[in-house]
């Protein structure tokens, strides 16, 4: 499976990124915080994982990893390190608005590396 095949991909009886995104809201997530983007973009990278996790480790694995059960476990996991603790994954913190790579670019884009007088 595709990342992009994990985008559109759905249990059966159309157990989709909106039908795990009412489970998180039943089990006490934030309507407004947990939003349709947010499930959906969480949803596509936790199904590409664990049908990964399946392919490359079929012998290992004693039961299959792709189960709506999993999948609610990790949005669940995710949604309390990211929504109720606001810890990100390292990447999309390096990047963020005060970030070092934003922090990089920003020098660089402002000649802030050049003597002063050259730029």
């Amino acid at each position: 499976m595709t990342a992009d095949a994990a985008a559109h991909f759905a249990f059966p009886l159309g157990a989709g990124p909106a039908h795990f995104r009412s489970m998180l809201v039943a089990a006490g997530a934030s309507a407004t915080l947990a939003t349709e983007a947010w499930v959906a973009n969480h949803f596509r990278w936790v199904v590409w994982k664990l049908a990964c996790y399946e392919r490359a480790f079929p012998r290992r694995l004693a039961a299959p990893t792709l189960t709506p059960e999993r999948v609610m476990d990790q949005l669940r996991y995710r949604y309390e390190r990211e929504i109720n603790s606001a810890q990100f994954p390292a990447l999309r913190q390096a990047r963020g608005p005060w970030g070092w790579l934003s922090l990089s670019y920003k020098l660089i884009q402002t000649d802030a590396w050049a003597p002063l007088g050259q730029t």
